[in-house]
């Protein structure tokens, strides 16, 4: 019997070796190569390569307007066919008369700015030049989250704008004037003045207004393969400045961006079609504020347009709530966690505006077979929850919560802030995390932690070689016949114990065997051990690698394994953007002749 150490001090947190982290695209591509030995794989491999490099020509020299959809650039033409409404805003930026400069060594002259990791200490006015290694640590100054994280008066606030404004104009080069960065900072200084209940300043309306007419030209399409959640954020910005800034044609443009774009962006079930639990939230964040601000300055249209939406997703929201003990929410990080806000600090800005969860719960979709599905109890948040078409499945079972997602076929080869963790899955025990999705810490793509943290090996599942389930993170750079796999969910109820089970082919991309793939989960209504059950078919010895990710904190698990040697090793967890704390994972390595069936037993 295998045993986790009583806590993480007992085991030394180190940095893992460089090859840990190394990525497993190099095992891909030589599998790819592999399979090229076949004169139709090398063809279509070859034809697929040929087709990137003209997406990447077409959208680096061409102009971004032609990739807007017909609707949307017929609304943006209807701006730049009437030059008189392209407001400009001063060449200078001289503060009002009324105001003073900035003081020294008062309560306004000190102080700290949010970043997507951490905070910007400041004496006197802010260094808005301040570059950092991280690109999001960066972009985050300049998206004025800040003006709304913590309270901050009216006063500060517009010295705070007045004094970047001065120092970078409303539209800077590089990766401060970027659309998704531009568009944050319209809303959040829009926000920050309809919190504070003030007008707009003259010089700060026509700043923003020069940065919507930017967001216009620069809507973030990029044709079917890289479109994504961008475009309604540019959306919800140009929505703020038409209506807060008495621009109509702004507001046409986002409608109509709106209505193109949700139906792809949002499955039918109502969830963020990018395969993230926190950028679900984050979506609708965005929805809600545009829906209040239709509401709240008349325009039926949108308000009616994104009423169903705005049911969907909030409801969808409450799926990944859980509440401990102590009446504490929390979601399970699945997926990407966005730098623009912390998990803690947007379930708490969305708690008022998602209102209480659905009375009902949601229909069950899938199969269900050897018996009846477990019943469905304690409204939206408890039973069960299977959402197939969408990937996505909840259990409440006793004092036990646990989500797994199967990563949809349809999101290859487009944006996503998905990982492979298609035999992964997120285990509570009364609202306490037990097996964890580690996160993402970055999205520095030359990092080797971010090409590690979006891999198999970084989530509760498998590799066979090395090679995951499904090749998921940087899959757009390989043809969608490799990446070619189908996949069966289903779930029975036999006494107290619930099953499911994931059945895949995502392994026949691996040259040499047919290998398909079946994982059980098993959990007992309240007992405190889950089990885990891989049933892999072959005809070959294969190198076979299972993983289990502890959240931190966590003492004294127990574990057998019918197969292999577990070891324990130091990880971590990312609970906000960036952050890293220390937890512990067991490995479980064995060279299994296929078929063959391996049983993981964990218990405290």
């Amino acid at each position: 019997m295998h045993r986790l150490p009583m806590c993480i001090n007992d085991l030394p947190f180190l940095c893992r070796p460089a090859c840990r982290y190394k990525s497993c695209m190099t095992n891909e591509v030589r599998n790819l190569l592999w399979r090229c030995v076949n004169p139709i794989f090398c063809a279509r491999t070859l034809l697929f390569f040929v087709r990137r490099g003209l997406f990447s020509l077409q959208y680096r020299y061409t102009p971004p307007v032609w990739n807007y959809p017909k609707e949307v650039r017929r609304a943006f033409n209807s701006i730049i066919r009437h030059p008189e409404r392209q407001r400009r805003i001063p060449s200078t930026y001289p503060r009002d008369s009324s105001s003073s400069p900035i003081p020294q060594n008062d309560g306004i002259a000190c102080g700290r700015l949010k970043l997507a990791t951490g905070f910007l200490e400041y004496d006197g006015e802010p260094n808005w030049h301040t570059q950092f290694d991280d690109p999001e640590q960066t972009m985050s100054l300049h998206r004025w989250h800040w003006l709304i994280y913590d309270e901050m008066d009216n006063e500060q606030g517009v010295t705070l704008m007045r004094s970047w404004l001065s120092a970078m104009r409303p539209v800077p080069e590089g990766i401060s004037g970027t659309t998704y960065t531009t568009g944050e900072r319209m809303v959040n200084a829009l926000l920050f003045f309809a919190q504070q209940r003030s007008e707009t300043p003259k010089d700060i309306s026509a700043a923003l207004l020069e940065m919507a007419y930017h967001v216009a030209r620069h809507l973030e399409y990029h044709g079917t393969r890289g479109t994504g959640n961008h475009v309604v954020n540019n959306a919800r910005a140009l929505f703020f400045a038409g209506q807060m800034l008495k621009a109509k044609e702004l507001s046409d443009l986002a409608f109509a961006i709106v209505k193109d774009a949700l139906p792809w962006l949002v499955t039918e079930d109502g969830f963020l079609r990018e395969e993230s639990s926190h950028y679900h939230l984050l979506f609708t964040r965005w929805i809600l504020e545009m829906y209040e601000l239709a509401q709240e300055t008349g325009h039926q249209e949108m308000e009616m347009c994104l009423a169903p939406w705005v049911k969907k997703l909030a409801e969808r929201c409450w799926f990944f709530l859980v509440e401990d003990t102590d009446g504490h929410w929390q979601i399970p990080l699945i997926g990407d966690v966005s730098p623009d806000c912390t998990p803690e600090w947007l379930i708490h800005y969305l708690m008022p505006l998602i209102g209480s969860p659905s009375p009902q719960p949601s229909p069950i979709k899938g199969e269900v077979v050897n018996g009846n599905p477990p019943p469905l109890v304690g409204g939206a948040r408890g039973g069960w929850q299977a959402f197939p078409e969408s990937g996505w499945f909840r259990l409440n079972h006793g004092v036990h919560t646990l989500f797994w997602h199967i990563p949809q076929a349809c999101m290859i080869h487009r944006a996503s802030h998905g990982h492979a963790d298609v035999c992964s899955f997120v285990f509570f025990a009364s609202g306490v995390p037990v097996v964890i999705d580690p996160g993402r810490p970055t999205y520095k793509a030359s990092d080797p932690l971010y090409i590690y943290s979006g891999g198999a090996s970084a989530h509760t599942s498998l590799t066979i070689d090395s090679l995951g389930p499904f090749l998921y993170d940087r899959a757009q750079k390989f043809p969608a016949f490799y990446q070619k796999r189908n996949v069966f969910a289903q779930w029975q109820k036999i006494g107290d114990q619930f099953v499911f089970s994931i059945s895949h082919t995502g392994f026949l991309r691996i040259q040499g065997d047919m290998i398909k793939h079946t994982r059980r989960f098993k959990v007992q209504c309240n007992r405190p051990a889950f089990e885990v059950e891989d049933e892999l078919y072959g005809a070959r010895a294969h190198a076979v690698e299972t993983f289990f990710h502890f959240a931190p904190g966590i003492e004294g698990i127990y574990s057998r394994h019918s197969t292999g040697a577990p070891e324990t090793i130091s990880d971590w967890t990312c609970p906000a953007y960036g952050v890293m704390i220390p937890s512990l994972t067991t490995k479980v390595y064995c060279k299994a002749n296929l078929p063959c069936t391996m049983t993981h037993h964990f218990s405290w």
